[in-house]
């Protein structure tokens, strides 16, 4: 089963600004100066029930200024959202802000470690570690990318 990602989420851009402006919103620059990073939210654990599935919790990103809620917990599953190998792997916010409309929507992906991650579309949210079956042995979080104001966060 895929993720309907657009239902999870919500997105705060300026509302009162054209599709086309470039103007962003000075909180959303304060919070993260680099226009990136976890905020809060977002905590996996292995599934009870399945260890090919992750449990996520709602959560909220800074991606490109664009202030993006997931606003209900879901699972992921190895089989089904998931690119990745045997080993460690990264989960990331995939989003790049376009001025069009309907504007993007963000997603949650499992990508390589090597190879896989492209800072100038994903956010890390953590790692984990799959076996030759896909099952998740792991969950971490040290490579967490926190916005700035959150960066002291265990």
């Amino acid at each position: 089963m895929s993720i309907g990602w657009v239902g999870l989420q919500q997105r705060s851009i300026d509302p009162y600004a054209p599709v086309d402006s470039d103007i962003i919103s000075a909180l959303t620059a304060a919070i993260a100066s680099t226009g990136r990073g976890v905020c809060s939210g977002f905590d996996f654990s292995i599934n009870v029930d399945d260890s090919k599935s992750l449990d996520v919790t709602k959560g909220v990103v800074i991606k490109d200024y664009v202030v993006i809620y997931f606003k209900n917990n879901f699972t992921m599953s190895m089989d089904v959202d998931t690119n990745a190998g045997v080993g460690e792997s990264y989960i990331v916010l995939d989003y790049v802000f376009e001025k069009k409309l309907p504007a993007p929507y963000a997603k949650i992906l499992v990508v390589p470690s090597i190879g896989g991650y492209d800072a100038t579309r994903h956010i890390i949210l953590g790692t984990i570690t799959l076996d030759g079956a896909l099952n998740i042995t792991a969950v971490n979080f040290d490579n967490r990318e926190w916005a700035d104001l959150f960066s002291n966060k265990p």
